[in-house]
């Protein structure tokens, strides 16, 4: 996943806050903009919101690889160990071996 650029993102956030902290402070009832002040601290809650959930999925995505990773190996260390008995029980230069999708020794 890619990372959140977090220069990117408090810049932006930083900008947004005082933009409307300055809408708040001016606000005489008659700019345009006074009503934007909601809409640009809706914005910052939106990214917020967007960027708390993009890290929690980012940190659930990294415990999953890492479960992952874990099975990986031992499925490997079971794969072995069965190929190991089997090659005991039925002999590595028996044919039988090649139905299980193993090599015969030489």
């Amino acid at each position: 996943m890619p990372a959140i650029d977090t220069r990117l993102y408090k810049d932006l956030i930083g900008s947004l806050e005082k933009m409307a902290e300055g809408i708040s402070a001016n606000n005489s009832g008659d700019l345009p903009i006074a009503a934007e002040e909601d809409i640009i601290r809706s914005a910052i809650k939106r990214i917020n919101s967007l960027k708390n959930a993009y890290e929690e999925s980012e940190a659930q995505t990294k415990r999953f690889y890492h479960l992952y990773l874990q099975e990986i190996k031992n499925a490997r260390k079971e794969y072995g160990r069965f190929k190991m008995m089997l090659y005991y029980f039925h002999g590595k230069n028996n044919k039988i071996v090649e139905s299980f999708g193993l090599k015969l020794y030489k």
